[in-house]
């Protein structure tokens, strides 16, 4: 008789492991089984007794719980008897079945179903990434409370810093930025000549308040001035 192949002996092993299993939880199928039928026969003879003290005393008391009564009404306690009965006096005969040899005799990959360890392919770890944290920015020279560059804030409508400009096309402010100080808003009205139109209306928080700044018009000309409440005129 030829000796068996590494795939038939694998076989063999499945098989015995999962019919333990089976015998074993068949076992205690039976087990609680029949411990669930005795327990409705007793719920069976607890209902007729509630049922007679409801005649007897003109009463009308619940005679089992839903639960009882559901298993009851599915017809449980007689499958249970039925079942129990046909199945003495427990397993079946088991039949000879020969592993036919397969997979060119070679094992068959493992599974967690039949309690196997799988291999698990090892993960490769690099070394580790060091995200270094991008410098912060160098904060911009203050001279007396002033930042030293200039922003440009344009109109028509714009708002840079605490300051808003509403104007005609074509008209800016140059200024040192204040980022911290009183906020509370003023309102200045800028006039390039007196007796012209308003250039520009300005609202600076108040922090402002006599802080230079470079008017650019849309001919090309500049002027500077301060920041001032009310209406202020400059030259050009």
């Amino acid at each position: 008789m030829a000796s068996k192949t590494a795939y038939q002996k694998q076989a063999d092993k499945r098989l015995k492991t999962a019919l333990k299993l089976r015998a074993r939880y068949d076992g205690r199928v039976r087990k609680y089984a029949t411990a669930l039928g005795a327990a409705l026969i007793g719920a069976a003879d607890a209902k007729a007794r509630v049922d007679r003290i409801n005649l007897l005393y003109g009463v009308d008391v619940s005679t089992e719980t839903l639960l009882v009564h559901d298993l009851r009404t599915a017809g449980l306690p007689g499958l249970l008897s039925t079942s129990m009965a046909a199945s003495t006096p427990g397993e079946e005969v088991q039949l000879f079945n020969a592993m036919v040899d397969g997979n060119g005799g070679a094992v068959l990959a493992a599974e967690t179903l039949f309690g196997e360890v799988v291999d698990v392919p090892p993960v490769v770890v690099g070394p580790p990434v060091v995200i270094e944290p991008a410098p912060a920015p160098e904060p911009a020279p203050v001279v007396d409370g002033t930042v030293a560059e200039q922003v440009t804030l344009a109109g028509p409508n714009g708002t840079v810093a605490g300051i808003t400009i509403e104007s005609a096309p074509g008209v800016s402010l140059d200024f040192a930025p204040l980022y911290s100080g009183s906020s509370t808003p003023v309102e200045m009205y800028l006039f390039v000549y007196v007796e012209d139109p308003m250039t520009a209306k300005v609202t600076f928080a108040d922090r402002y308040a006599g802080q230079p700044f470079t008017v650019h018009l849309a001919d090309g000309r500049t002027a500077t001035g301060l920041f001032t409440e009310g209406s202020y005129g400059i030259d050009v």
